[in-house]
């Protein structure tokens, strides 16, 4: 018998429970890291997942970063942080955009860092999507069980389209991320201009050096972190 629930009206309108509690986990969590358990918590009920685990995509150094391990208990899994795409099973989905599936794990020889702690928790079937959006390759969802050919072809959908929802989610997070660092840059630039207007019009308006030096310290210790300005003035 397949895991997970059975097929027919029940179990589909069972999976469509499921994935509306995922949505719903998405919209509550923003941070990616609290998202995970809960995500596997639902899936665990109704597939039998006994682990979730979510691999994002740095750019920067071209590495796959263990962003969260999700359990339906708090077990722990001591997956390495930080790996290179050909080292681990989610680098070829990252690569390929294809699926892969491990109906068993005991005697895999290839990708020791990943299989190993599989293994060591008495894991068996490990299935390995990808989470992208037309536009950007985000990183991988993996799925295992303690069973060999654990999944169902039903259990494989419904695992894409959790992959599918939390690459939407991701990806809305790093846009809201990128557009807050470039409005941060603009108001950063704009509080300078209106500094430098400011100073422009003391300038313009201190005609002893008395005064002016002063006021344009002043203003010159808001525009910098420094603590203090000096002037030197060279007479002739």
């Amino acid at each position: 018998m397949p895991s997970g629930v059975e097929g027919g009206h029940a179990g589909a309108e069972e999976r469509y429970k499921a994935l509306l509690e995922v949505t719903g986990a998405i919209i509550r969590n923003e941070d990616v890291g609290s998202l995970s358990r809960e995500v596997a918590r639902c899936i665990a009920r109704i597939v039998g997942c006994d682990l979730v685990v979510f691999f994002l995509h740095d750019p920067k150094s071209g590495a796959l970063r263990l962003t969260q391990v999700g359990t339906p208990t708090s077990e722990n899994f001591s997956f390495p942080h930080a790996f290179n795409v050909e080292e681990s099973p989610s680098g070829e989905v990252w690569r390929s955009q294809k699926p892969l599936v491990y109906q068993d794990v005991t005697g895999e020889s290839a990708f020791p860092k990943i299989f190993d702690v599989l293994r060591a928790k008495g894991l068996k079937t490990y299935y390995v999507l990808p989470v992208s959006t037309a536009k950007r390759r985000i990183g991988t969802l993996a799925f295992a069980k303690g069973r060999a050919c654990a999944f169902s072809p039903s259990d494989m959908e419904f695992f894409r389209s959790v992959a599918e929802q939390l690459a939407v989610m991701v990806a809305s997070g790093i846009d809201r991320e990128r557009a807050e660092s470039y409005r941060q840059q603009l108001s950063d630039e704009r509080d300078r201009l209106q500094l430098l207007l400011e100073l422009s019009n003391v300038l313009a308006s201190s005609l002893e050096i008395g005064d002016l030096l002063p006021a344009a310290s002043s203003w010159l210790l808001l525009m910098t972190t420094s603590d203090c300005a000096f002037w030197t003035i060279l007479r002739g």
